[in-house]
């Protein structure tokens, strides 16, 4: 089993994104009010592709422990995704008609349009794994597979940082034009170097 250690590390990744999205949701909230459609859409995708990857870094322990081995695991596991990836590029689908987010796809049509076309070459990758397709390793065909779900996370966590991002400097933090204490030295008419 040597692909354990690897399975094993994207689960760890998948929790700690999944941490992390718990994180911004209790700065995103304490930041002032609630948070726009978009927003809470995606913290969803992020936690969604958060559990998803740390599902299926699992379901090959899973499947080993019930008898099945290489390449027949691979094959499972490569289908259970593919499925995964259909379906929940549906549902995608059907949320973003539904809230009617037709402006946000118009402001977002490169990346979303790009989410959809790699989702789409990648059900038909993971399909062809599944019907043992004549690749040389299909345990790294199902890898892109779990890959691109931590590529999603992370890419939401990245977007979702705009939350907790403060639209005016705090007081106290430093801005663009220098420290604190000394704007408010300069402020005072005096700047001694053991302030500054």
């Amino acid at each position: 089993m040597e692909w354990a250690d690897v399975l094993l590390t994207i689960a760890e990744v998948s929790i700690a994104f999944a941490g992390f999205a718990s994180i911004v949701a209790v700065l995103g909230r304490r930041e002032g009010g609630g948070w726009p459609t978009e927003d809470v859409d995606r913290f969803w995708v992020m936690i969604e592709y958060s559990l998803a990857a740390l599902f299926f870094a699992m379901v090959p322990f899973a499947l080993y422990h019930l008898g099945i081995r290489e390449p027949v695991l691979w094959e499972l596991a490569s289908a259970l995704i593919a499925v995964f990836l259909l379906g929940y590029a549906v549902m995608v689908s059907r949320r973003l008609i539904r809230h009617r987010l037709a402006d946000a796809i118009r402001s977002h049509v490169l990346s979303v349009g790009g989410m959809f076309t790699v989702c789409a070459g990648l059900i038909v990758l993971e399909g062809l794994n599944a019907v043992s397709a004549p690749f040389d390793e299909p345990f790294g065909i199902y890898l892109v597979g779990i890959l691109w779900l931590l590529f999603g996370a992370g890419f939401m966590f990245i977007r979702l940082l705009s939350v907790v991002r403060p639209t005016r400097p705090a007081e106290g933090l430093p801005t663009r034009h220098g420290s604190p204490r000394r704007e408010m030295a300069q402020e005072s008419g005096s700047v001694k170097l053991s302030e500054a």
